[in-house]
């Protein structure tokens, strides 16, 4: 595996919350149906690079993120870059990490349905919030289920986010989500894209 400085300098934080399982998950090459981008156009899209497909953009993914550390002093700002799916209904964050129970759940924004021919949501929404030391990232469908940054709170342990590091600054990544789990999904990632920066306080 390939790391480069971004993926290091993140890892050097997590390690500070100790050791972590290694989750796998597959980004298929084409997304179904081949009219949505894949990740690594999304990608391309937003930081000018020429990935090719999921598999050469592997090099960027940071993996095993499961929960967060935000560096002293800062905060945390969130910005929807692409929406590719009408299941994905709310993003938030949720604490404190803990083995079993006792989570409280902060929704950040609700994205409503997209239109036809009218998918992204570039810039539409934002979010700023300051979390305790330690934290985690979900996605609400609209009926009420939550998929976790976390693995083992999905059904089937399902790594349900992908998380890539970014060229343009080390406290910046992009946050893929995948909006359903079993035979029902296409793991392409693609159906909530965020960005999120690890912000300096003033």
């Amino acid at each position: 595996m390939r790391w480069n400085t971004q993926a290091l300098f993140f890892g050097a934080i997590i390690a500070l919350c100790g050791m972590m399982p290694v989750h796998a998950s597959r980004i298929p090459e084409t997304p179904a149906g081949g009219t949505e981008p894949g990740v690594h156009e999304i990608y391309n899209s937003r930081y000018g690079t020429a990935y090719a497909s999921p598999t050469e953009l592997d090099v960027m993914r940071v993996h095993d993120m499961d929960f967060f550390a935000v560096p002293e002093g800062h905060y945390v700002y969130a910005q929807g870059i692409g929406h590719y799916a009408n299941d994905s209904g709310g993003f938030g964050w949720y604490w404190p990490i803990l083995p079993d129970g006792g989570l409280a759940h902060a929704i950040l924004f609700t994205v409503t349905g997209p239109q036809a021919g009218d998918l992204t949501i570039n810039g539409e929404y934002t979010a700023t919030f300051t979390p305790p030391d330690k934290f985690g990232l979900y996605l609400r469908r609209p009926d009420g289920t939550r998929y976790y940054s976390e693995p083992h709170r999905n059904p089937n342990n399902a790594d349900q986010l992908v998380v890539y590091a970014t060229p343009t600054d080390e406290n910046t990544y992009l946050i893929c989500w995948e909006d359903r789990d079993g035979p029902s999904s296409d793991y392409d990632y693609n159906d909530l894209v965020l960005e999120i920066t690890f912000v300096p306080t003033p």
